[in-house]
């Protein structure tokens, strides 16, 4: 029997290159995809104006307001419905396909002249689409789709634009079976792109001695500001373990670089970052692992991205409150499994969706990282795992200890 397995990247999950293929038998989704589901663009508010139609210019006012009302509610008020929506973006849609006309004949700078002056006006009916879709789906006052981000300093990107998030439709065929495989898999992340999802939990225990010390985040402002005695201390460390077998570390690329500069290893220790280290297998049969810091998005990114994946949700998204010009998280009581050293403060956000997000981002990178020595392998190896920050893992802690 004739078989044929095709390897893609996660991005074509959502593509309609699939269509030139045989249909599967099967899909395999390996590993956290996620994110790649997640699209967002920026818009500059004076885009909306210059199209010359009046919803679009609507929106802009409302989001532009000292005190800006729920958009949703808004434009219902306004009666302005999904189908008002979606027929000015026809009719804008219209103007651009003219404006994006270019032709072989044309030089290369009058082609880019033409997708310059175009840019706006395909961002603007994108944005008319996806908040008619929104407004179809749910009957809540606030928008998930899109907000505005004030600009309090030039150091944001987003600041002084329009944020449009939304979750991508998984083009899949939903009569084809689908496995996901990922150790840190969450139920309600999966099923925002497919109906429904049976988890299997494979039961295995760590083969190696779990320290965790617990009373400093080793966050990258005290790892990297100037002069930190804190990262001197860190590499003595590393220097000490890496000593005494072959040891992994595991850290941001910024600290990283602090510790190795243009390289990738210090003293004997490999290093690897957050976010390009799931399905390594090069250090299953290492000694030692450090989980240096961790990894943690800014608390702005991470509600945006739980607006997108759950932007057809009835349940409004809670917010964290703005302090000067910042959403900075809260704080909440976290134990630790194994050890009885108490509970420690941990950054949180107060919507149970984004925390799920943030713990998909910042735990599971720490718990996938440690796992690069293949645990549950490995007899009659005294294999040791250290953990370099507060936050209390899904893993059991041997010792917990000071710095």
């Amino acid at each position: 029997v004739f078989s044929e397995v095709k390897v893609m990247a996660h991005s074509h999950l959502f593509l309609n290159t699939k269509g030139r293929m045989r249909s599967p038998k099967l899909v395999i989704i390996d590993e956290a995809f996620w994110q790649t589901g997640i699209d967002e663009q920026l818009i500059d508010p004076a885009d909306l104006i210059t199209v010359g139609q009046p919803i679009s210019a609507f929106i802009c006012t409302t989001l532009l307001k000292p005190e800006s009302p729920p958009l949703l509610k808004a434009l219902r008020d306004a009666g302005h419905d999904e189908n008002a929506l979606k027929a000015e973006a026809d009719e804008i849609e219209k103007v651009a396909a003219v404006k994006v006309d270019i032709k072989p004949s044309m030089t290369a700078s009058e082609q880019m002249r033409r997708l310059e002056s175009s840019t706006y006006v395909v961002k603007a009916h994108t944005l008319l689409r996806h908040l008619a879709a929104e407004m179809t789906k749910v009957d809540r006052e606030n928008s998930h789709v899109v907000r505005y981000e004030p600009k309090s300093n030039d150091k944001n990107p987003k600041a002084g634009k329009l944020v449009l998030t939304i979750r991508k439709h998984l083009n899949i065929d939903s009569a084809t079976p689908i496995i996901f495989i990922d150790a840190n898999a969450q139920k309600e992340v999966l099923e925002q792109f497919v109906a429904s999802v049976d988890v299997v939990e494979i039961a295995a225990q760590r083969k190696a001695t779990i320290h965790q010390f617990t009373d400093k985040t080793f966050s990258k402002t005290m790892l990297l500001k100037p002069d930190s005695e804190l990262l001197e201390q860190v590499k003595t460390f590393i220097a000490g373990v890496a000593s005494k077998g072959s040891t992994l570390v595991a850290c941001s690329k910024a600290v990283m670089v602090a510790v190795c500069g243009k390289e990738d290893t210090f003293e004997g220790a490999s290093f690897v970052n957050f976010g390009n280290l799931r399905g390594l297998n090069d250090y299953s049969t290492f000694d030692n692992v450090i989980i240096l810091g961790r990894e943690q998005p800014a608390a702005n990114s991470l509600s945006d991205q739980a607006r997108s994946m759950w932007y057809d949700s009835e349940e409004p998204l809670r917010v964290l409150p703005d302090r000067s010009g910042n959403q900075p998280y809260a704080s909440q009581a976290r134990g630790y499994r194994g050890v009885q050293r108490g509970s420690v403060q941990v950054q949180a956000h107060p919507d149970w969706r984004a925390q799920l997000l943030l713990e998909q981002i910042r735990e599971a990178e720490s718990e996938q990282a440690l796992d690069r020595l293949r645990l549950l392998r490995g007899e009659g190896k005294q294999r040791q795992v250290y953990i370099l920050s507060n936050v209390p893992l899904n893993v059991t802690i041997d010792y917990g200890w000071s710095w």
